[in-house]
């Protein structure tokens, strides 16, 4: 695709775009890891228990390459190219130099999807531009709608999914992915039924109970304080698949369980009670407790503090791509807000002074007022509505941008995926 002649500005912006890409893409990919390197996995596509999280965030880490390429007149096809010869320098230094990196066949095919995708997006963006109000007011409907469906879908992946396999109680167990609770459990109960660190008999009444939300209730000896999350008590599966974890990070109280989106290979984001631990005094009598009163809303009780107002809200979406136990809870609340900002854009993009914006405006204001409910949500809070206002500005921002940098140009072949 041609742009029009007013480009030379935009042409430096785009280069100045690529340039930041690139050093955002070294940092995230040409650090070492610790723990052995992996030789196993160059040849897969969709690698590991969350390959598909894996694969959206490599899509993603290269699509301001591929926005910056395209604000710099270079096409989608080889903005591509340029994407794959970039992800396979960055996997050759990660086989060869840095320590702990897991390269793959299937990061440069999604790195490389990536920066076509995000080229092919400012084409799109600026073909949208060319389109009358109408049709891009009617086009502002179906964002919304996607929007709906978004908030659908984060609600479904969250939900717990527990298979119907023989289930293992565990007291403080050495698991090896997390740190290990150095306190000693004296009592665990499901619905005043005692669990102990054993198979247990009554596999399928102990995950239909947890489904219903029955309360779990752990009596223990406080241990010396965990610099990451810990088990107090879990249940595992014969598969070895976690369906529940309840424990200390830190200060925190966190509550884990399997979710569907474990199901789909993506990762998934814990519930947690800041500071709802604290420092217990070693050795002293603690009691952890955790159930739900209503479908999606938990009751979080630990040694220092208490909330029946726990569970996931549609901010929570991002945790399903990358989620670290070590961000900071400003972190988190930024991700959330730049998350529900993200589901938004697009609708504030394509809205004009037309009635069917109107419409779009209410179906997205519904979506995130009254759809989370529907699917065990918690209500949408004040900061994500926040953010959904700030990505319909956002939107609206350049879409205004756009129009009036293409107002008057004369319509261009298109060719952005040529």
């Amino acid at each position: 695709m041609t742009w029009p002649t007013r480009g030379r500005g935009r042409r430096g912006f785009g280069k100045i775009v690529v340039a930041l890409a690139v050093v955002a893409i070294a940092a995230a990919t040409l650090s070492p890891n610790l723990g052995p390197r992996s030789y196993a996995t160059i040849a897969c596509i969709v690698c590991g228990e969350r390959g598909w999280a894996d694969a959206v965030v490599n899509v993603i880490l290269f699509m301001p390459l591929g926005i910056g390429l395209a604000l710099a007149s270079v096409r989608a096809r080889h903005a591509l190219l340029i994407g794959a010869l970039l992800s396979a320098l960055v996997e050759l230094a990660q086989l060869t130099v840095i320590a702990g990196r897991d390269p793959s066949i299937g990061d440069v095919l999604f790195n490389a999807i990536g920066a076509w995708l995000g080229a092919g997006l400012v084409f799109l963006a600026l073909e949208v531009t060319r389109m009358d109000g109408r049709s891009a007011a009617r086009l502002s409907v179906a964002a919304a709608l996607d929007l709906s469906l978004a908030v659908l879908a984060t609600g479904w992946l969250l939900q717990p999914s527990f298979p119907r396999t023989a289930y293992w109680g565990q007291w403080t167990p050495n698991l090896g992915h997390l740190e290990w609770y150095r306190g000693k459990v004296q009592a665990a109960t499901i619905a005043g039924r005692e669990v102990r660190s054993r198979r247990i008999a009554e596999s399928g009444w102990v995950r239909d109970t947890l489904l219903a939300g029955g309360r779990i209730e752990v009596v223990a000896t406080a241990g010396p304080p965990v610099p990451a999350l810990a088990s107090l008590f879990s249940i595992f599966d014969v598969n070895q698949q976690g369906i529940i974890i309840l424990g200390p990070d830190r200060d925190d109280l966190v509550l884990w369980y399997r979710t569907h989106s474990t199901a789909w290979r993506l990762d998934q984001p814990d519930i947690r009670l800041g500071g709802g631990w604290g420092a217990p005094l070693l050795g002293s009598r603690i009691t952890v407790s955790a159930w739900a009163p209503s479908p999606g809303t938990w009751c979080l009780v630990g040694p220092a503090d208490r909330t029946c107002e726990a569970g996931f809200t549609l901010g929570h979406g991002w945790g399903l791509l990358f989620y670290a136990e070590s961000f900071p809870p400003w972190l988190r609340s930024l991700l959330a807000v730049g998350w529900v900002a993200v589901l938004t854009i697009t609708t504030g993009f394509l809205l004009r002074r037309r009635w069917e914006s109107a419409v779009a405006l209410v179906i997205a204001l519904a979506a995130l007022a009254v759809l989370p409910g529907l699917v065990d949500l918690r209500p949408t809070p004040v900061l994500e509505f926040a953010g959904a206002g700030l990505g319909l500005a956002l939107g609206a921002l350049a879409g205004w941008t756009l129009r009036t940098e293409v107002g008057g140009a004369p319509p261009a072949p298109v060719q952005a995926f040529d």
